[in-house]
């Protein structure tokens, strides 16, 4: 999720719950828990933004064009700096969410534009064969 603006704490509260009761017992979850920060978590928020910004700028190419994909590295890198390890195995995982979620559709969405999700998905799904 990247704009938390649009939801309150009730919804905020049940999504980490959520979150929890699925991944809790798994060891990138224990590494979420260890990094995450509620005092830089907007810093985090504006450059996940940042990263779906340009993704949604990139729409116009194919999914596999190297700036695409180097773009996939970024969200890779920023995902195991400020969250949990950013394994191609947790990729495919976001990526299924990013589209199957539609909270995660219409915040990507949002950010990067329509179907800004969709295209990730894509470039994710190439990034990691």
């Amino acid at each position: 999720m990247t704009d938390f603006t649009a939801y309150d704490q009730a919804e905020l509260d049940a999504f980490q719950e959520e979150a929890k009761a699925r991944w809790g017992q798994t060891s990138a979850y224990q590494a979420f828990e260890s990094k995450h920060s509620a005092s830089d978590f907007s810093k985090k928020q504006e450059k996940m933004n940042q990263i779906l910004v340009v993704f949604g700028k990139m729409k116009d190419r194919p999914a596999s064009d190297n700036k695409v994909q180097e773009q996939v590295k970024v969200l890779q890198d920023f995902i195991t700096d400020n969250f949990y390890p950013g394994t191609k195995e947790i990729l495919v995982g976001l990526e299924k969410m990013y589209v199957a979620d539609e909270r995660f559709t219409e915040n990507i969405d949002s950010a990067g534009g329509q179907r800004t999700a969709e295209f990730i998905t894509q470039a994710i799904e190439i990034y990691c064969q």
